[in-house]
């Protein structure tokens, strides 16, 4: 009788380790894959609050007349804010509202910019950013 040599691998063994070795493999496809999409949704987050962090810096830097003359409600083209050009499907609004608990005089204004666009899984995302303005600003 024969006797069997165990310095060798065999069939099964090589099969359950390329088994193991392509789900292992196929694991870090997928993770690389969602990693991909986690990154790409986070860009899209800071473009939209960078185009909505610079429309309310431009807000707060115009004059109280200026501020009233763009009426209650408008668009931000692409020129005005090249960051949208970086968000697919995109667009912002600014709305200018009165605030609630303001004073007779309507010193006080809500502005509101919202800023969206369709992310990869074809859902539209808006972000909403709001700040309040006062006619004399900061100094009474």
């Amino acid at each position: 009788m024969k006797r069997q040599s165990s310095s060798g691998f065999g069939l099964v063994e090589v099969m359950l380790a390329v088994a193991i070795a392509t789900i292992s493999f196929c694991g870090i496809y997928v993770m690389s894959i969602q990693s991909i999409r986690i990154l790409q949704m986070a860009k899209n987050e800071s473009c939209s609050l960078q185009v909505a962090q610079h429309e309310l810096e431009k807000i707060r830097g115009a004059s109280w007349a200026q501020i009233l003359t763009k009426g209650q409600s408008y668009y931000i083209t692409r020129t005005e804010a090249p960051a949208l050009a970086e968000l697919p499907g995109s667009s912002a609004k600014v709305e200018v509202d009165y605030f609630p608990g303001g004073n007779v005089n309507n010193d006080l204004r809500a502005v509101t910019v919202y800023v969206s666009w369709v992310d990869p899984n074809g859902l539209t995302v808006t972000n909403a950013v709001t700040t309040l303005v006062a006619r004399k600003g900061m100094l009474k």
